[in-house]
Protein backbone atom coordinates (compact mmCIF):
# COMPACT_ATOMS: atom_id res chain seq x y z
CA UNK A 1 0.00 0.00 0.00
CA UNK A 2 1.57 3.57 -0.81
CA UNK A 3 1.89 6.19 0.93
CA UNK A 4 -0.41 8.33 -1.74
CA UNK A 5 -3.15 5.76 -0.96
CA UNK A 6 -2.83 5.97 2.71
CA UNK A 7 -3.32 9.73 2.09
CA UNK A 8 -6.43 8.91 -0.04
CA UNK A 9 -7.92 6.82 2.64
CA UNK A 10 -7.50 9.66 5.24
CA UNK A 11 -8.89 12.67 3.28
CA UNK A 12 -12.51 10.05 2.58
CA UNK A 13 -12.39 8.60 6.26
CA UNK A 14 -14.92 10.25 8.39
CA UNK A 15 -12.77 12.31 11.41
CA UNK A 16 -15.00 11.38 14.29
CA UNK A 17 -15.98 7.63 12.77
CA UNK A 18 -14.60 5.46 15.43
CA UNK A 19 -15.08 1.37 14.71
CA UNK A 20 -15.36 -0.64 17.53
CA UNK A 21 -12.24 -2.94 18.91
CA UNK A 22 -13.30 -5.86 17.43
CA UNK A 23 -13.79 -4.84 13.92
CA UNK A 24 -10.11 -2.92 14.74
CA UNK A 25 -8.58 -5.78 15.87
CA UNK A 26 -10.40 -8.26 12.87
CA UNK A 27 -9.28 -5.45 10.16
CA UNK A 28 -5.59 -5.68 11.44
CA UNK A 29 -5.25 -9.04 11.45
CA UNK A 30 -6.95 -9.37 7.58
CA UNK A 31 -4.26 -6.95 6.63
CA UNK A 32 -1.21 -8.64 8.51
CA UNK A 33 -2.34 -12.05 7.40
CA UNK A 34 -2.56 -10.67 4.05
CA UNK A 35 0.77 -8.70 3.89
CA UNK A 36 2.46 -12.09 4.93
CA UNK A 37 0.76 -14.10 2.59
CA UNK A 38 1.75 -11.72 -0.12
CA UNK A 39 5.19 -11.42 1.61
CA UNK A 40 5.67 -15.64 1.01
CA UNK A 41 4.99 -15.69 -2.26
CA UNK A 42 7.27 -12.91 -3.05
CA UNK A 43 9.69 -15.10 -1.44
CA UNK A 44 8.70 -18.31 -3.70
CA UNK A 45 9.41 -15.92 -6.23
CA UNK A 46 12.55 -14.80 -6.27
CA UNK A 47 13.77 -18.38 -4.82
CA UNK A 48 12.30 -19.78 -8.22
CA UNK A 49 14.37 -16.92 -10.50
CA UNK A 50 17.43 -17.62 -8.32
CA UNK A 51 17.31 -21.44 -9.03
CA UNK A 52 16.38 -20.60 -12.42
CA UNK A 53 19.22 -18.37 -12.97
CA UNK A 54 21.86 -21.26 -11.12
CA UNK A 55 20.24 -23.73 -14.20
CA UNK A 56 21.14 -21.41 -16.55
CA UNK A 57 24.90 -20.28 -15.45
CA UNK A 58 25.39 -23.90 -14.96
CA UNK A 59 24.15 -25.31 -18.27
CA UNK A 60 25.87 -22.81 -20.41
CA UNK A 61 29.54 -23.42 -18.68
CA UNK A 62 28.82 -27.15 -19.36
CA UNK A 63 28.27 -26.00 -22.98
CA UNK A 64 30.79 -23.57 -23.40
CA UNK A 65 33.42 -26.68 -21.37
CA UNK A 66 31.93 -29.20 -24.00
CA UNK A 67 32.64 -26.84 -27.31
CA UNK A 68 35.90 -25.71 -25.61
CA UNK A 69 36.91 -29.26 -25.75
CA UNK A 70 35.64 -30.21 -29.01
CA UNK A 71 37.72 -27.42 -30.47
CA UNK A 72 40.86 -28.31 -28.84
CA UNK A 73 40.13 -32.13 -30.13
CA UNK A 74 39.73 -31.02 -33.43
CA UNK A 75 42.68 -28.71 -33.57
CA UNK A 76 44.95 -31.67 -32.68
CA UNK A 77 43.19 -34.00 -35.48
CA UNK A 78 44.23 -31.40 -38.23
CA UNK A 79 47.58 -31.12 -36.26
CA UNK A 80 47.87 -35.00 -36.77
CA UNK A 81 46.83 -34.87 -39.89
CA UNK A 82 49.01 -32.43 -41.41
CA UNK A 83 52.13 -34.31 -39.84
CA UNK A 84 50.86 -37.76 -41.11
CA UNK A 85 51.34 -36.14 -44.55
CA UNK A 86 54.24 -34.45 -44.37
CA UNK A 87 56.18 -36.96 -42.86
CA UNK A 88 56.16 -39.73 -45.51
CA UNK A 89 57.00 -37.23 -48.08
CA UNK A 90 59.88 -35.89 -46.33
CA UNK A 91 61.07 -39.14 -45.77
CA UNK A 92 60.25 -40.91 -49.19
CA UNK A 93 62.67 -37.69 -50.67
CA UNK A 94 65.95 -38.95 -48.11
CA UNK A 95 65.49 -42.87 -49.27
CA UNK A 96 65.63 -41.95 -52.75
CA UNK A 97 68.45 -39.32 -52.13
CA UNK A 98 70.72 -42.30 -50.41
CA UNK A 99 71.44 -44.17 -53.54
CA UNK A 100 73.41 -41.11 -55.43
CA UNK A 101 75.45 -40.79 -52.48
CA UNK A 102 76.51 -44.41 -52.20
CA UNK A 103 76.89 -44.65 -56.33
CA UNK A 104 79.17 -41.21 -56.13
CA UNK A 105 81.47 -42.47 -53.35
CA UNK A 106 81.82 -45.65 -55.47
CA UNK A 107 82.50 -43.38 -58.55
CA UNK A 108 84.96 -41.37 -56.63
CA UNK A 109 87.19 -44.41 -55.30
CA UNK A 110 87.63 -45.96 -58.75
CA UNK A 111 89.09 -42.71 -60.37
CA UNK A 112 91.44 -42.09 -57.59
CA UNK A 113 92.21 -45.85 -57.97
CA UNK A 114 92.76 -45.06 -61.57
CA UNK A 115 94.64 -41.46 -61.44
CA UNK A 116 96.96 -43.39 -58.64
CA UNK A 117 98.48 -45.99 -61.21
CA UNK A 118 99.47 -42.81 -63.43
CA UNK A 119 102.02 -40.74 -63.34
CA UNK A 120 102.85 -38.90 -60.34
CA UNK A 121 103.58 -36.13 -63.02
CA UNK A 122 100.38 -35.44 -63.56
CA UNK A 123 99.04 -32.10 -61.71
CA UNK A 124 95.49 -33.23 -62.29
CA UNK A 125 93.62 -32.55 -58.49
CA UNK A 126 91.64 -35.81 -57.98
CA UNK A 127 88.78 -33.11 -56.61
CA UNK A 128 88.59 -32.43 -60.10
CA UNK A 129 86.93 -35.84 -60.34
CA UNK A 130 84.39 -35.38 -57.32
CA UNK A 131 82.54 -32.73 -59.60
CA UNK A 132 79.47 -35.28 -60.06
CA UNK A 133 79.29 -35.33 -56.46
CA UNK A 134 78.06 -31.63 -56.41
CA UNK A 135 74.57 -30.52 -54.37
CA UNK A 136 72.98 -30.41 -57.69
CA UNK A 137 73.63 -33.98 -58.35
CA UNK A 138 70.87 -34.61 -55.23
CA UNK A 139 68.40 -31.70 -56.54
CA UNK A 140 66.85 -34.92 -58.12
CA UNK A 141 65.83 -35.93 -54.81
CA UNK A 142 64.70 -33.38 -53.50
CA UNK A 143 62.34 -32.44 -55.58
CA UNK A 144 61.24 -36.06 -56.62
CA UNK A 145 57.33 -35.02 -56.60
CA UNK A 146 56.05 -33.60 -60.23
CA UNK A 147 54.89 -30.46 -60.29
CA UNK A 148 51.09 -31.15 -60.13
CA UNK A 149 51.81 -33.21 -56.44
CA UNK A 150 53.84 -30.23 -55.54
CA UNK A 151 50.29 -27.90 -55.99
CA UNK A 152 47.86 -29.94 -54.66
CA UNK A 153 50.07 -30.47 -51.63
CA UNK A 154 50.45 -26.71 -51.00
CA UNK A 155 46.64 -26.31 -51.26
CA UNK A 156 45.88 -29.33 -48.74
CA UNK A 157 48.74 -27.81 -46.22
CA UNK A 158 46.80 -24.47 -47.07
CA UNK A 159 43.47 -25.63 -46.69
CA UNK A 160 44.42 -27.65 -43.13
CA UNK A 161 45.86 -23.91 -41.52
CA UNK A 162 42.32 -22.35 -42.66
CA UNK A 163 40.56 -24.69 -40.90
CA UNK A 164 42.96 -24.17 -38.03
CA UNK A 165 42.65 -20.81 -37.62
CA UNK A 166 38.74 -21.29 -38.28
CA UNK A 167 38.64 -23.77 -35.44
CA UNK A 168 40.88 -21.30 -33.44
CA UNK A 169 38.06 -17.96 -33.58
CA UNK A 170 35.53 -20.59 -33.15
CA UNK A 171 37.40 -21.10 -29.44
CA UNK A 172 38.21 -17.52 -29.34
CA UNK A 173 34.29 -16.89 -29.81
CA UNK A 174 33.08 -19.04 -27.31
CA UNK A 175 35.30 -17.88 -24.56
CA UNK A 176 33.67 -14.40 -25.30
CA UNK A 177 30.41 -15.53 -24.78
CA UNK A 178 31.50 -17.48 -21.66
CA UNK A 179 32.29 -13.89 -20.32
CA UNK A 180 29.45 -12.08 -21.33
CA UNK A 181 27.11 -14.88 -19.78
CA UNK A 182 28.83 -14.70 -17.02
CA UNK A 183 28.60 -10.99 -16.34
CA UNK A 184 25.11 -11.24 -17.01
CA UNK A 185 24.79 -13.79 -14.62
CA UNK A 186 26.20 -12.03 -11.63
CA UNK A 187 24.17 -9.04 -12.76
CA UNK A 188 21.40 -11.01 -11.70
CA UNK A 189 22.41 -12.67 -8.97
CA UNK A 190 23.01 -8.64 -8.10
CA UNK A 191 19.67 -7.83 -8.94
CA UNK A 192 17.76 -10.59 -6.81
CA UNK A 193 19.43 -9.39 -3.95
CA UNK A 194 18.58 -5.74 -4.27
CA UNK A 195 15.40 -7.06 -5.11
CA UNK A 196 15.27 -9.10 -1.97
CA UNK A 197 16.08 -6.53 0.25
CA UNK A 198 13.94 -4.11 -1.05
CA UNK A 199 11.16 -6.51 -0.52
CA UNK A 200 11.99 -7.63 2.87
CA UNK A 201 12.36 -3.45 3.91
CA UNK A 202 9.13 -2.42 2.25
CA UNK A 203 7.23 -5.66 3.66
CA UNK A 204 8.66 -4.42 7.17
CA UNK A 205 7.41 -0.84 6.69
CA UNK A 206 3.83 -2.17 5.11
CA UNK A 207 4.01 -4.11 7.91
CA UNK A 208 4.73 -1.88 10.45
CA UNK A 209 2.17 0.89 8.71
CA UNK A 210 -0.71 -1.45 8.84
CA UNK A 211 0.00 -2.08 12.93
CA UNK A 212 0.37 1.45 13.59
CA UNK A 213 -3.14 2.50 11.69
CA UNK A 214 -5.16 4.78 13.70
CA UNK A 215 -8.72 2.92 14.40
CA UNK A 216 -10.58 5.45 11.94
CA UNK A 217 -8.29 3.94 8.91
CA UNK A 218 -9.35 0.77 9.13
CA UNK A 219 -12.91 1.60 6.79
CA UNK A 220 -11.40 1.55 3.64
CA UNK A 221 -11.21 -1.76 2.61
CA UNK A 222 -14.27 -1.63 1.36
CA UNK A 223 -13.87 1.51 -0.22
CA UNK A 224 -13.14 1.27 -4.24
CA UNK A 225 -9.85 2.94 -4.90
CA UNK A 226 -8.35 2.28 -8.79
CA UNK A 227 -8.32 4.64 -11.40
CA UNK A 228 -10.93 4.58 -13.95
CA UNK A 229 -10.55 2.85 -17.02
CA UNK A 230 -9.88 4.88 -20.80
CA UNK A 231 -12.41 4.15 -23.01
CA UNK A 232 -13.05 5.32 -26.79
CA UNK A 233 -16.13 7.58 -27.11
CA UNK A 234 -15.19 8.90 -30.07
CA UNK A 235 -18.22 9.13 -32.59
CA UNK A 236 -20.68 8.07 -29.94
CA UNK A 237 -19.37 4.53 -29.49
CA UNK A 238 -19.90 3.21 -25.89
CA UNK A 239 -19.10 -0.53 -26.84
CA UNK A 240 -15.82 -0.34 -25.26
CA UNK A 241 -17.28 1.90 -21.74
CA UNK A 242 -19.95 -0.49 -21.74
CA UNK A 243 -17.92 -3.54 -21.69
CA UNK A 244 -16.08 -2.18 -19.10
CA UNK A 245 -18.91 -1.48 -16.35
CA UNK A 246 -20.97 -4.42 -17.40
CA UNK A 247 -20.13 -6.98 -14.92
CA UNK A 248 -20.57 -4.75 -12.28
CA UNK A 249 -24.04 -4.58 -12.11
CA UNK A 250 -26.53 -7.07 -10.91
CA UNK A 251 -29.86 -8.37 -10.60
CA UNK A 252 -31.97 -8.32 -7.26
CA UNK A 253 -35.23 -10.69 -6.93
CA UNK A 254 -36.61 -10.43 -3.50
CA UNK A 255 -39.92 -12.47 -1.95
CA UNK A 256 -41.79 -10.35 0.86
CA UNK A 257 -45.23 -11.56 3.04
CA UNK A 258 -47.76 -9.42 2.72
CA UNK A 259 -51.56 -9.69 3.93
CA UNK A 260 -55.15 -8.79 2.43
CA UNK A 261 -58.60 -9.03 4.24
CA UNK A 262 -59.60 -11.28 1.83
CA UNK A 263 -56.38 -13.47 0.77
CA UNK A 264 -54.65 -13.40 4.10
CA UNK A 265 -51.13 -13.95 3.78
CA UNK A 266 -49.91 -14.18 0.45
CA UNK A 267 -45.80 -14.23 -1.08
CA UNK A 268 -44.90 -11.30 -3.55
CA UNK A 269 -41.92 -10.73 -5.30
CA UNK A 270 -39.90 -8.09 -6.22
CA UNK A 271 -36.97 -7.06 -8.71
CA UNK A 272 -34.14 -4.35 -8.73
CA UNK A 273 -30.92 -3.55 -9.36
CA UNK A 274 -27.56 -3.90 -7.92
CA UNK A 275 -23.81 -2.85 -7.93
CA UNK A 276 -20.89 -4.67 -6.65
CA UNK A 277 -18.92 -3.01 -4.20
CA UNK A 278 -16.25 -4.91 -3.20
CA UNK A 279 -14.65 -8.09 -4.95
CA UNK A 280 -15.84 -10.46 -1.98
CA UNK A 281 -19.25 -9.41 -2.75
CA UNK A 282 -20.96 -6.49 -0.95
CA UNK A 283 -23.27 -5.29 -2.86
CA UNK A 284 -24.90 -1.07 -3.44
CA UNK A 285 -28.82 -1.45 -3.87
CA UNK A 286 -31.98 1.06 -2.57
CA UNK A 287 -33.71 0.60 0.54
CA UNK A 288 -36.80 0.51 -1.42
CA UNK A 289 -35.79 -2.65 -3.30
CA UNK A 290 -35.27 -5.19 -0.49
CA UNK A 291 -37.57 -3.53 2.08
CA UNK A 292 -39.44 -6.18 4.37
CA UNK A 293 -37.79 -8.44 2.14
CA UNK A 294 -38.15 -12.46 3.67
CA UNK A 295 -35.36 -13.65 1.08
CA UNK A 296 -32.98 -11.83 -1.73
CA UNK A 297 -31.29 -13.38 -4.52
CA UNK A 298 -28.58 -11.62 -6.85
CA UNK A 299 -28.24 -12.90 -10.51
CA UNK A 300 -24.52 -11.92 -11.84
CA UNK A 301 -24.07 -10.51 -15.59
CA UNK A 302 -22.76 -14.28 -16.64
CA UNK A 303 -25.46 -15.68 -14.83
CA UNK A 304 -24.80 -17.10 -11.98
CA UNK A 305 -26.94 -16.81 -9.13
CA UNK A 306 -26.35 -16.60 -5.06
CA UNK A 307 -28.03 -16.10 -2.21
CA UNK A 308 -27.99 -12.93 -0.57
CA UNK A 309 -27.92 -11.22 3.26
CA UNK A 310 -29.28 -7.92 4.50
CA UNK A 311 -26.14 -6.19 5.96
CA UNK A 312 -27.77 -2.89 6.93
CA UNK A 313 -30.00 -0.10 5.01
CA UNK A 314 -30.81 3.81 5.22
CA UNK A 315 -34.21 4.80 5.15
CA UNK A 316 -33.17 8.54 4.48
CA UNK A 317 -31.24 7.62 1.82
CA UNK A 318 -32.70 5.39 0.14
CA UNK A 319 -29.62 2.63 0.56
CA UNK A 320 -28.90 -0.59 0.96
CA UNK A 321 -25.94 -3.21 1.14
CA UNK A 322 -26.29 -6.91 0.97
CA UNK A 323 -24.06 -9.49 0.43
CA UNK A 324 -23.14 -12.70 -1.16
CA UNK A 325 -20.60 -15.39 -0.83
CA UNK A 326 -18.39 -14.82 -3.78
CA UNK A 327 -15.22 -14.04 -4.78
CA UNK A 328 -12.79 -12.19 -7.22
CA UNK A 329 -15.78 -10.36 -8.54
CA UNK A 330 -15.75 -7.16 -10.90
CA UNK A 331 -15.89 -4.28 -8.81
CA UNK A 332 -17.31 -0.66 -9.84
CA UNK A 333 -14.98 1.94 -9.71
CA UNK A 334 -16.31 5.04 -7.31
CA UNK A 335 -16.15 8.39 -9.27
CA UNK A 336 -16.36 12.03 -8.26
CA UNK A 337 -20.03 13.01 -8.22
CA UNK A 338 -18.78 16.39 -7.56
CA UNK A 339 -17.41 17.32 -10.85
CA UNK A 340 -20.11 16.40 -12.85
CA UNK A 341 -21.16 18.71 -15.43
CA UNK A 342 -24.81 19.45 -16.63
CA UNK A 343 -24.84 18.10 -20.09
CA UNK A 344 -22.27 15.62 -19.53
CA UNK A 345 -23.37 12.21 -20.97
CA UNK A 346 -23.74 9.45 -18.96
CA UNK A 347 -25.11 5.43 -19.06
CA UNK A 348 -27.34 3.54 -17.31
CA UNK A 349 -27.44 -0.28 -16.46
CA UNK A 350 -30.35 -1.89 -14.80
CA UNK A 351 -33.11 -4.39 -14.43
CA UNK A 352 -35.65 -3.00 -15.79
CA UNK A 353 -38.93 -4.23 -15.76
CA UNK A 354 -37.37 -7.12 -13.13
CA UNK A 355 -36.61 -9.08 -16.94
CA UNK A 356 -34.20 -7.16 -18.58
CA UNK A 357 -31.42 -7.45 -16.89
CA UNK A 358 -28.14 -5.92 -18.37
CA UNK A 359 -30.11 -2.99 -20.23
CA UNK A 360 -28.15 -0.02 -21.46
CA UNK A 361 -29.71 3.28 -21.78
CA UNK A 362 -28.10 6.49 -22.56
CA UNK A 363 -28.01 10.55 -21.85
CA UNK A 364 -27.12 13.27 -19.74
CA UNK A 365 -27.00 15.33 -16.52
CA UNK A 366 -30.13 17.42 -16.64
CA UNK A 367 -29.43 18.97 -13.10
CA UNK A 368 -26.73 18.11 -10.26
CA UNK A 369 -29.05 18.99 -6.87
CA UNK A 370 -32.45 18.46 -7.09
CA UNK A 371 -34.01 18.55 -3.85
CA UNK A 372 -37.68 16.11 -4.12
CA UNK A 373 -39.05 14.54 -1.55
CA UNK A 374 -39.57 10.36 -2.25
CA UNK A 375 -42.50 8.83 0.13
CA UNK A 376 -41.90 11.42 3.08
CA UNK A 377 -37.83 11.28 2.63
CA UNK A 378 -35.97 14.43 1.90
CA UNK A 379 -33.56 13.93 -0.67
CA UNK A 380 -31.02 15.97 -2.93
CA UNK A 381 -30.44 13.56 -5.96
CA UNK A 382 -29.00 14.12 -9.31
CA UNK A 383 -31.34 14.27 -12.50
CA UNK A 384 -30.93 12.64 -15.56
CA UNK A 385 -32.61 12.27 -18.67
CA UNK A 386 -31.88 8.87 -18.83
CA UNK A 387 -34.30 5.94 -19.86
CA UNK A 388 -35.31 5.01 -16.33
CA UNK A 389 -38.17 2.04 -15.83
CA UNK A 390 -39.34 0.45 -12.71
CA UNK A 391 -36.87 -2.18 -12.06
CA UNK A 392 -33.77 -0.07 -12.90
CA UNK A 393 -33.97 0.89 -8.86
CA UNK A 394 -30.41 0.23 -7.18
CA UNK A 395 -28.87 -0.01 -10.81
CA UNK A 396 -25.91 2.03 -11.94
CA UNK A 397 -25.18 5.68 -13.59
CA UNK A 398 -22.08 5.71 -15.24
CA UNK A 399 -19.91 8.44 -16.86
CA UNK A 400 -17.78 8.06 -19.29
CA UNK A 401 -14.69 7.56 -18.02
CA UNK A 402 -16.63 4.10 -16.81
CA UNK A 403 -16.47 5.42 -13.00
CA UNK A 404 -19.74 4.71 -11.46
CA UNK A 405 -21.16 8.49 -10.19
CA UNK A 406 -24.94 7.55 -8.44
CA UNK A 407 -27.32 4.64 -7.42
CA UNK A 408 -30.80 5.18 -9.52
CA UNK A 409 -33.50 5.26 -7.15
CA UNK A 410 -36.74 6.78 -9.00
CA UNK A 411 -38.45 8.45 -11.54
CA UNK A 412 -41.02 10.61 -12.20
CA UNK A 413 -44.16 9.37 -14.27
CA UNK A 414 -47.44 10.23 -15.61
CA UNK A 415 -48.73 10.86 -19.26
CA UNK A 416 -47.35 14.32 -19.81
CA UNK A 417 -43.93 13.42 -18.07
CA UNK A 418 -40.90 11.81 -20.47
CA UNK A 419 -37.29 11.74 -19.22
CA UNK A 420 -36.86 12.83 -15.89
CA UNK A 421 -34.76 10.32 -13.50
CA UNK A 422 -32.77 10.93 -10.31
CA UNK A 423 -30.04 9.07 -8.68
CA UNK A 424 -28.33 9.21 -5.44
CA UNK A 425 -24.68 10.69 -5.87
CA UNK A 426 -21.65 8.89 -4.97
CA UNK A 427 -20.87 12.02 -2.63
CA UNK A 428 -23.39 10.48 -0.87
CA UNK A 429 -23.20 6.91 -1.69
CA UNK A 430 -19.26 6.78 -0.46
CA UNK A 431 -19.78 7.60 3.01
CA UNK A 432 -23.35 5.75 3.89
CA UNK A 433 -22.15 2.68 2.51
CA UNK A 434 -19.18 2.89 4.08
CA UNK A 435 -21.09 3.03 7.40
CA UNK A 436 -23.25 0.39 6.97
CA UNK A 437 -20.64 -2.05 5.87
CA UNK A 438 -18.75 -1.35 8.93
CA UNK A 439 -21.13 0.17 11.98
CA UNK A 440 -24.86 -1.35 10.29
CA UNK A 441 -26.07 2.67 10.55
CA UNK A 442 -24.99 6.21 9.56
CA UNK A 443 -22.35 7.53 11.78
CA UNK A 444 -22.57 10.94 12.94
CA UNK A 445 -26.50 12.05 12.75
CA UNK A 446 -27.64 13.64 15.76
CA UNK A 447 -30.81 11.86 17.50
CA UNK A 448 -32.81 12.46 20.31
CA UNK A 449 -33.23 8.77 21.53
CA UNK A 450 -36.73 8.05 20.86
CA UNK A 451 -39.23 6.15 18.56
CA UNK A 452 -42.33 8.22 17.39
CA UNK A 453 -44.67 8.79 14.52
CA UNK A 454 -45.13 11.85 12.05
CA UNK A 455 -48.45 13.40 12.75
CA UNK A 456 -49.15 15.26 9.79
CA UNK A 457 -52.98 14.74 9.27
CA UNK A 458 -56.39 15.08 11.04
CA UNK A 459 -56.65 11.26 10.70
CA UNK A 460 -53.48 10.52 12.68
CA UNK A 461 -54.38 13.62 15.53
CA UNK A 462 -57.25 12.12 16.49
CA UNK A 463 -56.10 8.55 16.97
CA UNK A 464 -53.17 9.55 18.77
CA UNK A 465 -55.68 11.88 20.98
CA UNK A 466 -53.17 15.34 20.15
CA UNK A 467 -54.44 18.37 18.94
CA UNK A 468 -51.82 19.77 16.57
CA UNK A 469 -49.00 18.60 14.34
CA UNK A 470 -45.83 17.40 14.97
CA UNK A 471 -43.87 14.31 16.46
CA UNK A 472 -45.57 11.90 18.84
CA UNK A 473 -43.46 10.18 21.33
CA UNK A 474 -44.23 6.58 21.40
CA UNK A 475 -41.08 5.85 23.25
CA UNK A 476 -38.27 7.47 24.99
CA UNK A 477 -34.87 5.74 24.56
CA UNK A 478 -32.11 6.89 25.23
CA UNK A 479 -30.47 8.43 28.53
CA UNK A 480 -30.17 11.92 28.22
CA UNK A 481 -34.14 12.45 27.25
CA UNK A 482 -34.75 11.06 29.98
CA UNK A 483 -32.73 12.86 32.04
CA UNK A 484 -34.15 15.83 30.71
CA UNK A 485 -37.69 14.83 31.21
CA UNK A 486 -39.02 13.72 28.00
CA UNK A 487 -42.09 11.32 28.32
CA UNK A 488 -43.95 9.18 26.15
CA UNK A 489 -47.14 10.41 24.61
CA UNK A 490 -45.38 13.97 24.28
CA UNK A 491 -46.02 15.94 21.25
CA UNK A 492 -42.63 17.74 20.05
CA UNK A 493 -43.78 20.65 18.22
CA UNK A 494 -40.57 23.09 17.97
CA UNK A 495 -36.77 22.29 18.12
CA UNK A 496 -35.01 25.90 18.90
CA UNK A 497 -36.57 28.31 16.99
CA UNK A 498 -37.52 25.86 13.92
CA UNK A 499 -41.27 24.96 13.82
CA UNK A 500 -41.43 20.93 13.98
CA UNK A 501 -45.14 19.57 11.91
CA UNK A 502 -43.82 16.44 10.98
CA UNK A 503 -40.88 14.20 11.07
CA UNK A 504 -39.17 15.48 8.15
CA UNK A 505 -39.20 19.31 9.86
CA UNK A 506 -37.42 17.27 13.12
CA UNK A 507 -34.40 15.79 10.99
CA UNK A 508 -33.77 19.43 9.17
CA UNK A 509 -33.98 20.79 12.57
CA UNK A 510 -31.56 18.22 13.93
CA UNK A 511 -29.19 18.43 11.22
CA UNK A 512 -27.95 21.60 12.48
CA UNK A 513 -26.36 20.27 15.46
CA UNK A 514 -24.21 17.26 15.96
CA UNK A 515 -24.45 14.74 18.89
CA UNK A 516 -23.15 15.98 22.12
CA UNK A 517 -25.08 19.40 21.34
CA UNK A 518 -28.10 20.57 24.22
CA UNK A 519 -31.41 21.36 22.44
CA UNK A 520 -34.68 23.19 23.79
CA UNK A 521 -37.59 20.91 22.61
CA UNK A 522 -40.74 22.26 22.51
CA UNK A 523 -43.40 19.82 23.56
CA UNK A 524 -47.07 19.31 23.96
CA UNK A 525 -48.03 17.45 27.21
CA UNK A 526 -51.97 17.34 27.42
CA UNK A 527 -53.02 20.99 27.10
CA UNK A 528 -49.48 22.47 28.46
CA UNK A 529 -46.34 23.36 26.49
CA UNK A 530 -43.32 22.65 28.08
CA UNK A 531 -39.25 23.22 26.74
CA UNK A 532 -37.01 20.72 27.86
CA UNK A 533 -33.27 21.05 27.56
CA UNK A 534 -32.22 17.73 25.94
CA UNK A 535 -28.42 16.63 24.90
CA UNK A 536 -28.54 14.93 21.53
CA UNK A 537 -27.24 11.52 20.65
CA UNK A 538 -25.60 9.93 17.92
CA UNK A 539 -28.69 8.00 15.91
CA UNK A 540 -28.24 4.63 14.90
CA UNK A 541 -30.23 1.65 14.07
CA UNK A 542 -33.09 1.60 16.20
CA UNK A 543 -33.24 5.15 17.87
CA UNK A 544 -34.19 8.67 16.01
Amino acid sequence: MTDEKLNEINEETVEDEKPSAAIQKKTEETAEEAVLTETDEIKKAVEEVKENTEAVIRETAAETTEAAGEAVTQANEVTEEVRETVEPQLGRSSEEAEPVETVNAEEKTATEKHEEKRTAAETVKPEVKTEPVQPEIRKPAITVNTPKEERDLQKELEKMRRDYRRRQQQVSDLAVQVNRKKSLSNFLLAMLALLTIGLSVGGSYLVTVLNNKKPTETVVVYEGVETARNANVSSGDLTDIVAGIENTVVEVYTESVSYSAFYGEYVTGGAGSGVIYTSDGYIITNNHVIENARSINVKLHDGKEYSATLVATDEETDLAVIKIDAKGLQRAVLGDSEKLKVGEGVIAIGNPLGTLGGTVTTGIISALSREITIEGQKMTLLQTNTAISPGNSGGGLFNTSGELIAIVNAKSSGDSVEGIGFAIPTKIVRTVVRDLITHGYVTGRPSIGIKCVSIETQRYMMYYKVNDYGVYVSEVMSESAIAAGLQAEDLIVAIEDSKVASYEDMKSALNKFKPGDTVTLTVLRGRERVNLKVTLIEKNAVNN
